[in-house]
């Protein structure tokens, strides 16, 4: 039985920036699905076993009317679970990123301390920096 509130976007995308493992990877776009998101970081889902140290490009866009973010992530962990790829990224503060923005944007609308879950509002990744 379905608990969330809101569907969850199916057809998410970012793009891999750089990855030292497989350099052959970089600029590849792949599709994903956002689990859970906080102030800093976020857990995705999806069918490509990334790993470690993987840097990702990504537009996050959430809300009604919706709100675009362009972020950049650092994968920190994978898990597979139940054929996926569930993967750890945290957010970095780099120039030309909207991490600021999407900061003030959570704590204005969840609160000051952001950790929403797998049953609150929609989000996605579309698109690359």
């Amino acid at each position: 039985m379905e608990k969330r509130k809101e569907k969850r976007v199916e057809d998410s995308v970012t793009r891999i920036f750089e990855c030292f493992d497989d350099p052959k990877l970089e600029g590849e776009s792949f599709d994903c699905n956002v689990i859970d998101f906080s102030s800093h970081g976020l857990r995705l889902q999806t069918n490509y076993a990334l790993v470690p140290d993987t840097l990702l490009n990504l537009t996050l866009g959430i809300g009604r009317p919706i709100s675009r973010f362009q972020l950049r992530g650092e994968i920190l962990w994978t898990e597979i679970i139940e054929n996926s790829c569930h993967l750890g990224v945290l957010f970095s503060q780099e120039k030309g990123t909207d991490l600021n923005s999407w900061i003030r944007y959570l704590e204005s609308h969840f609160g000051e301390s952001v950790n929403v879950g797998r049953t609150s509002t929609k989000s996605s990744i579309v698109g690359s920096l």
